[in-house]
This record gives C-alpha cells, sequence and structure tokens, in this order.
C-alpha cells in the first residue's frame, strides 16, 4: 500500500533534521548522518511498522529486545563489579579517533557502560528494557526463570550509577501502574 500519515510525518521531520544538518555539516558529514537515520530510525520503522501484525508478533520483537537487554546488563554488571570496561579498548586498538565512554566513576564506583559508549545510554536502554520484560513476562513460566531475569535486570540498571535511568524507569513503572488492569500485577 501507500503511505499513512505516520510515515509522511517521519519522512518529513528527516527531512528537516537533514536540511538543518546542511546548514553546518560537510557533504561527507550529511551521508553518515543520513545513513545514520537509515539505520537507526527508518529500517527498524519500516520493519515494525509493516512487520508486526497482532500481537504476538510485538511479543516476539519485544522478546528479542529483552534477550539483548539482559546480555547488555550481565555485561554491565561485570564492568561494575570487576572496575574493567570490556570495550574501551576496542576503538582504540583499530584506530578509532572517535573513542567514547572511557572510564568514569561516581566515588569509588565505576560506572558501566557495555556497549553503549556512555552509562546514562546504558541504563536509559536497560529502563526501557525493564518496561518492556513486564510486557512479556507472562511468557514466562517458570517463576525462577522470571525472577532471574528481573534481578538481572535490576542489577543492569544500577550497574552504569547514572541516577536519571532511575528516575526514567520510575517513570515507566507508574505509567505501567496506571495503564494496568490489575494493579498488583506489575510486581514480579
Amino acid at each position: 500500500g501507500g503511505y499513512c500519515l505516520q510515515d509522511i510525518l517521519l519522512i518529513l521531520y528527516i527531512s528537516l533534521c537533514i536540511m538543518l544538518r546542511l546548514r553546518y555539516d560537510s557533504a561527507t558529514g550529511v551521508l553518515r548522518y543520513i545513513f545514520y537515520w537509515l539505520v537507526d530510525v527508518v529500517i527498524p520503522y519500516y520493519v515494525v511498522s509493516r512487520g508486526v501484525k497482532n500481537i504476538k508478533d510485538l511479543k516476539e520483537v519485544v522478546n528479542g529486545i529483552v534477550v539483548a537487554v539482559l546480555v547488555v546488563s550481565v555485561i554491565g554488571v561485570f564492568e561494575y563489579l570487576k572496575h574493567w570496561l570490556l570495550y574501551s579498548a576496542i576503538g582504540a586498538h583499530y584506530g578509532s579517533r572517535d573513542v567514547t565512554g572511557g572510564y568514569l566513576l561516581r566515588g569509588d564506583l565505576l560506572r558501566a557502560v557495555a556497549t553503549s559508549g556512555q552509562p546514562i545510554i546504558l541504563g536509559y536502554v536497560v529502563a526501557i528494557g525493564i518496561g518492556f520484560y513486564f510486557f512479556i513476562q507472562d511468557g514466562i513460566k517458570d517463576w525462577k526463570l522470571r525472577s532471574i531475569g528481573f534481578l538481572i535486570l535490576i542489577a543492569g540498571i544500577i550497574a552504569p550509577v547514572s541516577r536519571g535511568p532511575w528516575v526514567g524507569l520510575m517513570v515507566i513503572m507508574l505509567v505501567l501502574f496506571a495503564l494496568s488492569k490489575q494493579k498488583s500485577r506489575i510486581a514480579v
């Protein structure tokens, strides 16, 4: 079929962002920016808007996201406990000038980064993963596995030692609580 209103609004927004970028960036910088938009926004939007037809399909997509967030949470907890950023040397090893992350501390605590590049980004990714986890938790029949997954995610949001994502998680929890038909069902 044709384009729906959301498609047109997304195209207009991306076009505006690219036009604004043209004012101060080089041609190659703008091309890189367009590529990032395609990979980060357009392709996922297209796949979800055209591929997800029912709640079962949506739960499969969300399951994949939650599994990825669980893996990243484990990496973040490892970094936090061992005071060692696993991915910090990769960019430098391959000669990248855009090495982000680095060792950030809050007091004596290492702020985990995992693959995100920044502790705050990791925290928000895990906060969103926790919100998604509540959406799919009914599909995990074994209460032990469900509890372990939840504990990994909670440890994963603590590991970046970032307060903003903690506040974001509280907002997610309040929204889930407000929208829940059974108010007690949110607790794991």
